[in-house]
């Protein structure tokens, strides 16, 4: 199984703001998380991990209790249970928790803060069709949310524990190969595939991580999602989504806007047509419409066409998981008036394959400028493909024409 994670958008800084002044914070955060799970994690008598929360000293004493507030979220949210016909699969999730340990009864003598919840429902899981799901932004009134007081956590796995001396070749699979709690990996044969499985099952079940829902390429399972990419393991083919978007007669800023916000492409597939719903919706804010307000008849027309097009698109595309005898990759960046960025291909002798590709709305400036970020963007995409292709050569091309 072949997955590529890109980052996150890319922000140009202004020339004044020095790369210590932007990384220092976040060096002092991790710094302070290491010496916090040196000091706060340990194993418990379950022999589960047991770890304190990571306050940010500033906001620690800022919580506040909000019983009355979610009070009334919990109100709203049975009515929607009721309506929806969901309130007893969602008790029976709660006593579930309760059972298993994960929600004990807090002590009324304690500080107290009430975190809100809903359920989010995924019909096509093969496991957990409904979870609860926390509301760590919930505040009242001018008050400091959870998640705000909360350090993030830093990104990068700890790789010194007891588990890389004892297993690391598995254990370099795990920190690099885990995308929030879901492992995906390809190796070269079923036989590599079940030991893997069996090593990495063994591992976490030593940390009572219980790992489930094994599936590989080749099982006669239906489609499901893999990092939100649905994944087909009969054909090993891989596709967006399964449902197409819904068109109406007449387009808002708010369906506009709706539109983009669904489209999940990390890989950049279909980005020249999501870029243009991008640039419709920046222009219906320029407008500044209001969210129902309809827009302009000629751009209804476009956005219209465009949500035509990718929903041709999200039916018909579809690409192989696979990449086989690949060579080489080539980054080509270009950069126009609407957009600029940059794609990336895997190439051997006979074809070239669409890789991953990344893209951004242009600003107010120049051609040369607008150049200059596409092949920034280009850069940062080598940079990513290294560590996962190691062994392929890679070349960038810039088209240069108006800088001439």
């Amino acid at each position: 199984m072949f997955a590529c994670k890109i980052e996150e958008d890319y922000e140009f800084k202004s020339a004044d703001e020095t790369f210590e002044n932007f990384i220092q914070p976040e060096i002092q955060m991790n710094k302070y998380i290491k010496d916090y799970k040196t000091d706060n994690i340990m194993m418990g008598e379950s022999n589960r991990y047991v770890a304190s929360l990571c306050w940010i000293s500033k906001y620690k004493d800022t919580i506040r209790n909000n019983e009355w507030y979610a009070i009334i979220r919990l109100q709203q949210l049975l009515k929607m249970l009721k309506k929806r016909e969901l309130i007893q699969e969602y008790d029976n999730k709660f006593k579930e928790m309760i059972e298993a340990g994960y929600v004990v009864k807090a002590a009324r003598n304690e500080i107290q803060y009430f975190l809100p919840h809903r359920p989010v429902i995924k019909s096509e899981r093969t496991t957990t069709k409904l979870r609860i799901v926390k509301d760590g932004t919930f505040n009242s009134r001018n008050q400091t949310s959870i998640n705000q007081a909360l350090y993030k956590g830093i990104v990068a796995a700890d790789k010194h524990c007891e588990t890389t001396k004892l297993h690391p070749e598995v254990a370099s699979e795990l920190s690099s190969k885990f995308y929030v709690d879901d492992y995906v990996n390809s190796v070269d044969s079923i036989t590599n595939a079940i030991e893997q499985r069996t090593k990495i099952t063994e591992i976490l079940r030593e940390a009572n991580f219980n790992i489930r829902k094994w599936t590989m390429s080749g099982d006669n399972t239906d489609p499901n999602r893999i990092l939100g990419i649905w994944w087909n393991p009969q054909t090993d083919m891989i596709n967006l989504c399964e449902s197409k978007f819904e068109i109406p007669i007449k387009f808002t800023r708010r369906c506009i806007q709706s539109i983009c916000a669904k489209i999940f492409d990390p890989l950049g597939l279909i980005s020249p047509v999501k870029i243009l719903l991008r640039k419709f919706n920046r222009e219906a804010c320029q407008l500044k419409l209001e969210w129902d307000d309809e827009v302009p008849i000629e751009m209804n027309k476009k956005v219209h066409e465009a949500v035509t097009n990718m929903n041709e698109l999200i039916k018909t595309m579809k690409m192989r998981r696979t990449i086989e005898n690949s060579e080489s990759i080539s980054i080509y960046c270009d950069a126009s008036a609407v957009a600029y960025g940059a794609v990336a291909y895997l190439c051997n002798e006979k074809e070239k394959i669409l890789l991953v590709s990344k893209n951004y709305l242009s600003g107010k400036t120049t051609i040369p400028e607008l150049e200059f970020q596409a092949a920034i963007v280009g850069i940062r995409l080598m940079e990513t493909l290294k560590p996962i292709f190691p062994d392929h050569q890679m070349m960038m091309t810039k088209d240069d024409d108006d800088d001439r």
